[in-house]
Formats: C-alpha cells, structure tokens, sequence
C-alpha cells in the first residue's frame, strides 16, 4: 500500500479546494471536466446503464435527481384517472 500511495500525484490546491466546496447536506455539483469523469466511472461500473433502478426526474426546482423506485410516485404521480 505504501508504494501505491507513493505513485498517486500530488493535488493540486485550487482543484482540491474546488472539489471540497461542498458538503454532505450541500454537495457541490459536477461540471464540466469533472463531470464527464464521473459520467466515464458510471459507464464503466454500469456497461448496461441500469443504475441500480434509480430513474432519472425533473424536479419543480428545474434540476434533474435520480431517484429511486421507493420515492418515484413524490416527483411522477403518473396519469391521472379519467
């Protein structure tokens, strides 16, 4: 482990503190670079895309959340009975 972590490349302090903007209540969103990585390791740990049954919703603030199927019915009622 110690000639691992010796081969790991020193951060670079402005990347490390725009990475430790966020939170846990308050996380700082991906974008950009960053973003794409994330979207890389996904695609990569999930070749088939199923996300673990999380579905992707649009919230009333405008912002996309994944959600899982438990919580679904909050943010997609679906149509209504006639």
């Amino acid at each position: 482990m110690q000639a691992l972590i010796a081969e790991l490349p020193v951060p670079q302090e402005d990347r490390l503190n725009d990475f430790n903007s966020g939170n846990a209540e308050n996380p700082a969103a991906a974008v950009g670079a960053d973003l794409r990585g994330v979207r890389q390791l996904l695609n990569e740990l999930d070749p088939y895309r199923k996300y673990g049954g999380l579905r992707r919703m649009l919230a009333t603030s405008g912002e996309y959340l994944w959600i899982c199927p438990m919580h679904v019915e909050e943010y997609d009622p679906g149509l209504p009975d006639v």
